[in-house]
């Protein structure tokens, strides 16, 4: 044997399936190897079907620039992410996320099978990245037993999430012969953070500012939830 090279001498009994199994190479299993080949694994928490796990030796890249394509789906922005299944072996299907160390949700959108290395690839986008979700949106709803707001309405704090609230649109509009211009505002939230829809008995604030609820609309969980909302000035808040 020259020098450098390594000569392995195989017995190969049963199916190639069993021998894979049995990790019957006189070397570290493929699987194994990859939780340690790596200078650089990243903690991460999967939710599949309503359950969490824990993934302490994730690997988690930016999408490639040559692969990045908006017209099929993919921007520059997702994320994948390498779990491996012998840290927890579950089935993820799109529609999953994960919760990175950072607190930033990310929704599955492909899954491909590694299966030489008993690895997931999880192809995923982060909404609140993806369309720069930047400021703290607090969501209240409406205390209808509030006995110390006089004539105010009362508010409790039920949840908070990324989002943004612009004015989008303008229109010129007359009252009592005075011309006036009437707004059009917009809130773009990461996700509807309560378990039920939006009603009227809830509110926005961010920046200071409180929003009523006029209509939303809901296009799934790789765009931003859209509210139209009009600016509140008239609340009692649950300190």
């Amino acid at each position: 044997m020259s020098s450098g090279s390594l000569s392995v001498s195989l017995s190969v009994s049963g199916s190639s399936s069993e021998s894979a199994d049995a990790c019957c190479f006189p070397v570290t299993c493929a699987c194994e190897s990859w939780l340690t080949a790596f200078c650089e694994y990243v903690t991460v928490t999967l939710t599949a079907c309503g359950e969490e796990y824990q993934f302490d030796r994730a690997r988690a890249t930016q999408i490639p620039s040559n692969v990045a394509d908006p017209n099929v789906g993919v921007y520059a922005s997702d994320k994948i992410f390498r779990l491996s299944m012998l840290e927890n072996s579950v089935e993820i299907l799109p529609g999953a996320t994960i919760l990175d160390a950072v607190d930033v949700t990310w929704q599955v959108y492909r899954v491909e099978d590694m299966a030489a290395f008993c690895v997931k690839k999880l192809w995923a986008r982060s909404v609140q990245q993806c369309f720069q979700l930047t400021d703290n949106v607090e969501i209240y709803t409406q205390r209808l037993d509030c006995e110390d707001c006089g004539d105010s309405i009362g508010w409790d704090l039920d949840g908070l999430v990324k989002g943004t609230v612009v004015c989008q649109s303008g229109n010129v509009g007359t009252s009592n012969d005075v011309t006036r211009m009437s707004y059009r505002y917009v809130a773009s939230l990461e996700e509807w953070p309560l378990g039920d829809k939006p009603k009227s008995i809830h509110m926005l604030r961010t920046d200071g500012k409180d929003y009523r609820i006029l209509s939303f609309t809901d296009a799934g969980p790789y765009v931003p939830f859209v509210l139209s909302v009009e600016p509140l000035h008239d609340n009692c808040e649950d300190n």
